[in-house]
């Protein structure tokens, strides 16, 4: 996964990510309004890793360190 931040929009703002099946989905139902499908060959180590870089860096940050 490439380490350069994509820049978005001001009023985009992520609010929530998460992996979900296609049951979680029917669930959800109409009310879930974006969904982007994986295949299945996707290896997702690379994700959940910067993910929990991103926040310990979030936590750092919060706590006064570097």
């Amino acid at each position: 996964m490439p380490s350069e931040r994509i820049p978005m929009p001001n009023r985009t703002q992520v609010v929530a990510v998460g992996l979900l099946t296609e049951h979680d989905l029917a669930v959800l139902g109409q009310g879930f309004r974006r969904a982007y499908r994986l295949d299945e060959h996707h290896d997702f180590h690379d994700l959940l890793a910067a993910i929990d870089a991103a926040d310990q860096r979030l936590w750092n940050s919060a706590q006064g360190g570097a």
